[in-house]
């Protein structure tokens, strides 16, 4: 079976139903770029999940891989199923290259699916807006910086906070503890 290539704005497209899906109430951008190195959808919002959350969400439609341990860049394709998602077709990965990433092949997941090839790098990138900044001010000098692990100032000790934390739909601020997302 051929894969049928997705150029950047047709994976776009893609994509940009699945974190509104995931993430009911939050506004998404998504965008796709063009460039001589290649092409990028991103992904962008305020406030709202982390990027740890959104971003195998989204990630899920990414056909480009790297691993920085030797420089090597592929391309992977994906089984694209009829409810809009993507899962992994094939994955030459970059073990063979003395790389550390793991070959990946999947069978046909459903009898509708469509293997395709997008090309695209994902990028997901979120906006810390007023509501949650005020919030994160707050925590922090309540708590006092030094309790931040690794921070060295109150300036940093919010920004290392403001990565972990997200506002609920009541707008009650929550801190995902650290490598939990």
């Amino acid at each position: 079976m051929r894969a049928e290539y997705l150029g950047v704005a047709q994976t776009a497209k893609l994509a940009r139903p699945a974190p509104a899906r995931a993430f009911p109430g939050v506004k998404f951008s998504v965008r796709s770029q063009s460039y001589s190195g290649g092409c990028s959808v991103n992904v962008r919002w305020t406030d709202g999940p982390t990027e740890g959350r959104v971003s195998p969400v989204a990630k899920q439609f990414e056909g480009k891989r790297f691993d920085g341990s030797i420089d090597l860049g592929w391309s992977a394709s994906l089984w694209l199923l009829p409810d809009g998602t993507a899962t992994v077709a094939s994955d030459a990965g970059s073990a063979g290259s003395g790389g550390s990433a793991s070959p990946v092949r999947e069978w046909m997941p459903h009898p509708e699916a469509r293997l395709i090839c997008t090309g695209a790098w994902v990028f997901c990138t979120r906006e810390t807006g007023p509501a949650l900044a005020a919030r994160v001010r707050a925590f922090v000098a309540r708590r006092g910086w030094q309790r931040v692990p690794m921070a060295h100032d109150a300036e940093h000790a919010e920004m290392l906070v403001a990565h972990r934390a997200m506002l609920t739909p009541d707008g009650a601020l929550v801190v995902v503890k650290h490598g939990v997302t």
